[in-house]
């Protein structure tokens, strides 16, 4: 696999069968951003750890990747902030929440999921 992935090839996945702490993230994320706190950019590169190639769409004219973390890390796990993460594909003007993806494993790529 390279390049791009289409987002129908992203598993989609309803909101009511994610866990209880996915759903309070998905609540904190949106609440930040009626707040106007924008999360970390996330920028889908192609990062060592997830083989070859990004693990979400490219995104469209306008809009931007944000990061938000679910919960703290996995017992064992070295870093702080676990594995877990939310990516909101935002349009920046008006700040709105185009798709929201979920991954269980740190950005690698074919873990993600849309949340629908």
């Amino acid at each position: 696999m390279s390049g791009k992935i289409a987002k129908s090839q992203v598993p989609v996945r309803s909101s009511q069968t994610l866990p209880q702490d996915v759903r309070i993230a998905i609540a904190q994320l949106k609440e930040q951003l009626r707040a106007g706190h924008l999360p970390r950019i996330f920028n889908n590169n192609n990062l060592p750890l997830e083989g070859i190639g990004s693990p979400l769409p490219r995104l469209d004219d306008g809009c931007v990747y944000r990061e938000f973390q679910v919960g703290v890390a996995h017992p064992g796990d070295p870093r702080p902030t676990g594995k877990r993460r939310l990516v909101a594909e935002i349009v920046e003007k008006p700040c709105q929440i185009r798709a929201l993806y979920f991954s269980d494993e740190h950005y690698l790529r074919g873990t993600f999921v849309r949340i629908d």
